[in-house]
């Protein structure tokens, strides 16, 4: 007789208990995917930040681009003077005129600076190209980590909605049970 009052009062304090045990997995599944959700925040302010370093980038070597041609533009000045040198050289050869001889310290500092203009050009190029590939691996390895990311949040929710399920099926037989002993 005692068995059968205290019964109810078992399965009700079970029922209890199991409820506040799927409420607080509840509780860790979503913190879980909460702390994967701000994770994922941290790597898409990576990205963007990392777009914006390429951006800055881009415009630096589009800068530099602009500074080649100038430098390009003057060594061609320079091959052009040398040109007019020897072409105005060649042309005064009449007797008793000295012809204007080309000065070769200046032929030198033009073939230096055009040589240090190319070498200069090919360190930037370099320099860039390096950042940029910095750049695209970091990028990637950012891609790589959302991705995880993403993977785990549908792994946690998975689980989340496994264990609702499996908390829904227990309660709905705690009450069915609970149900045929009122009928009976």
């Amino acid at each position: 007789m005692i068995g059968i009052v205290l019964k109810p009062f078992i399965i009700e304090k079970l029922d209890k208990k199991k409820k506040l045990e799927i409420q607080n997995e509840d509780a860790g599944l979503k913190e879980k995917v909460e702390n994967i959700t701000q994770e994922n925040e941290k790597l898409k302010k990576r990205v963007e930040e990392n777009e914006k370093e390429k951006e800055r980038i881009t415009q630096q070597i589009q800068g530099l681009e602009g500074e080649r041609e100038t430098y390009k533009q003057l060594v061609e000045k320079k091959e052009i003077d040398i040109q007019n040198l020897l072409t105005e050289n060649a042309k005064k050869t009449t007797p008793g005129e000295q012809g204007k001889t080309i000065d070769v310290d200046e032929y030198n500092v033009v073939v230096a600076e055009k040589e240090k203009i190319k070498t200069n050009m090919e360190k930037m190029r370099e320099g860039i190209y390096r950042e940029l590939n910095k750049l695209q691996t970091q990028n990637q390895q950012i891609t790589q980590e959302l991705l995880g990311g993403l993977e785990q949040i549908k792994q946690s929710t998975k689980v989340l909605i496994d264990e609702n399920k499996r908390a829904r099926w227990i309660l709905d037989l705690l009450k069915t049970d609970e149900k045929e002993k009122k009928t009976n």
